[in-house]
């Protein structure tokens, strides 16, 4: 029983530090689209 505890806990941290890579990936991927639009559509 304890095992199976500490097996969730291993699990749960995996998975979110899966979501905050992502999450943070995902956005540094968007601000850099936000840029290069900004590029096209202002006159440098």
């Amino acid at each position: 029983m304890n095992t199976q505890k500490c097996h969730a806990r291993v699990i749960m941290g995996i998975v979110g530090c899966t979501a905050l890579v992502l999450a943070v990936s995902g956005a540094s991927a968007a601000q850099a689209h936000g840029r290069d639009v900004a590029r096209r559509t202002l006159p440098a």
